[in-house]
């Protein structure tokens, strides 16, 4: 009786622990999407230097994330974030409105799947 209720105890906490592992992946999705959506809006009215600064700040918000985004997903994620947030931030400096929006939408998918897959879900179990 005792190693079933340990059980049950074990298996509340990591319902817990990813339900809350969870939220901070999908609150972290939903800002970097904000960042995103904001630069898509100032490339479209051609706020090149403005767009710039907002990728520089979503640049900054995902170094304070760093460490625990670090620990709760994929590193090649992060780095493929970072390389194409770089890209964004060269492509809005040298007004290069086409390749900025490109990378804008390449960023989304990459957001929207760390929303997605990161989430205790049946579909990411089995």
């Amino acid at each position: 009786m005792k190693s079933f209720i340990t059980a049950l105890i074990i298996a509340g906490l990591i319902g817990v622990g990813s339900f809350f592992y969870g939220e901070y992946i999908g609150n972290v999705a939903d800002e970097f999407i904000g960042y995103n959506n904001e630069i898509r809006e100032l490339i479209l009215t051609e706020e090149y230097s403005k767009a710039e600064l907002e990728a520089i700040s979503m640049k900054q918000y995902i170094d304070g994330e760093r460490f625990v985004l670090a620990m709760l997903t994929d590193h090649a994620n992060i780095d493929n974030i970072e390389r194409n947030l770089a890209e964004l931030c060269a492509y809005a400096k040298e007004e290069q409105s086409h390749d900025a929006l490109a990378k804008c939408e390449m960023l989304d998918v990459i957001f929207k799947h760390l929303s997605r897959n990161y989430n205790l879900r049946a579909e990411n179990i089995f």
